[in-house]
Parts: structure tokens; sequence; C-alpha cells
């Protein structure tokens, strides 16, 4: 995996990072709260989370509560971490820009697993954005 991408898309990883939020604060993630926090429809988050749980990223328990899998937690959190480097540097370098976060998701979805984790660092941010197979 070190060198393959993720395959997640922009979407993906939005629903990603706002599972993370919710289960990091709540401990568990609930349809109509996700659906609440990413402005959508309750069948659409439905629809998302077995994709994810196909993934390995998300599995729903016996009381029908969704949580994050340890290969979900891990990756979210790569995701959040690189997701604000990479916004830091969109805010910074284009301040009158608004909605960084369709495109930090957009940016991070092509990135191979080595980049995202070469975001860790200051100099990862712009290795990885100028290695970035953007097509």
């Amino acid at each position: 995996m070190a060198n393959c991408k993720t395959n997640l898309s922009p979407t993906h990883i939005r629903y990603l990072l706002a599972m993370l939020c919710e289960q990091r604060a709540c401990g568990i993630v609930r349809c109509t709260s996700l659906a609440a926090t990413l402005g959508i429809k309750k069948p659409s988050v439905h629809a998302m989370l077995g994709v994810l749980a196909q993934r390995g990223l998300a599995e729903k328990n016996e009381r029908g509560e969704i949580q994050l899998t340890p290969r979900g937690m891990q990756l979210g959190t790569q995701y959040q971490k690189g997701f604000g480097r990479v916004q830091a540097v969109l805010r910074r370098e284009f301040p009158g820009f608004c909605d960084t976060g369709e495109v930090c998701c957009l940016l991070l979805s092509k990135l191979s697993h080595a980049q995202l984790c070469a975001l860790q660092d200051a100099q990862g941010v712009f290795d990885a954005v100028r290695n970035a197979d953007l097509t």
C-alpha cells in the first residue's frame, strides 16, 4: 500500500472526516447527526456507510450504532492531519478563497498513501502537492 492510492473519492474523505470527528466527540456515529453535519439526507448517509463498510472503514454494531474500524480510524486520522496541513497552505496562499474544504478533499483523494503520510511534516505538504497525480 506504500505507493498506491487509497481509492477514496473526495466524498468518501468528507464522510470519513465527519465520522471521525463525531466518533471522537460521542463515541459512536449516528446517521441522523451525520446527515445534519454534512447537510444531506439520511438515505445518502446509509448508502455511503455501506460503501465505507465494504472497504473495511466502518461497521455497524448490533444496536445499529456506527463506528469506524481501527483501519478507518487510522486512515481518517491521516486524512485529518493532511486536511489541516493543506487547508492551512490554501488559506495562507489564497486568503479570499472561501471553500477550502472541498478543494482539500479533492487534493487528498489524488495522493498515494506514501504522499498522504508525507503530509506529517511541513515540507511534505509541498512535496505531496507537487508529486500528486491530479489527472
